[in-house]
């Protein structure tokens, strides 16, 4: 006798997307130290699907956001500017948050993901000119990477 309430295969699979497995990310808006202030929200998307034994766990174009954790227009001196930021998460198929991180490492941390800083210029002949702004252009692209391991129920990412 068959149960009429039997799981298929693919409804039982679990998929798991490992910590380490690389996400491309691409900016969507230009960021300039000048204009971004800390705490501001970034937007960003997968500029690649992310699939897993076959089955694509993030979308091309999902959602993803992240923060400016901190920045100074450029200075008196030649001091450049500085623009840092996060790339905090990224949205899979059934909108779960992925956590990424800037580092494949386990234990690296998740705040420092896409980190672009300024270096300051010390040149006795730049006193008194004024460094550059860090720019960032929309559609740049990030390689980040999974937080820590993340299980999905196959059919919920059947969509």
């Amino acid at each position: 006798m068959l149960f009429s309430g039997l799981i298929s295969a693919v409804d039982a699979q679990v998929v798991t997307l490992f910590e380490g497995t690389v996400v491309r990310i691409r900016l969507m808006e230009t960021l300039d130290s000048r204009i971004s202030k800390e705490g501001d929200m970034i937007n960003f998307e997968a500029s690649e699907d992310v699939i897993v034994d076959g089955i694509t766990v993030i979308k091309k174009g999902a959602s993803a956001k992240g923060m400016v954790l901190s920045m100074k227009p450029s200075g008196i001196g030649g001091k450049k500017g500085e623009l840092n930021i996060s790339i905090d998460y990224v949205s899979a198929i059934n909108g779960k948050n992925v956590r990424l991180k800037y580092s494949a490492n386990s234990g690296g941390n998740s705040r420092t993901g896409g980190a672009v800083a300024g270096a300051l210029l010390i040149n006795p002949l730049l006193i008194l000119v004024k460094g550059k702004n860090i720019t960032l252009e929309k559609d740049k692209e990030f390689s980040v990477y999974v937080d820590k391991d993340y299980e999905f129920n196959a059919k919920d990412l059947k969509k």
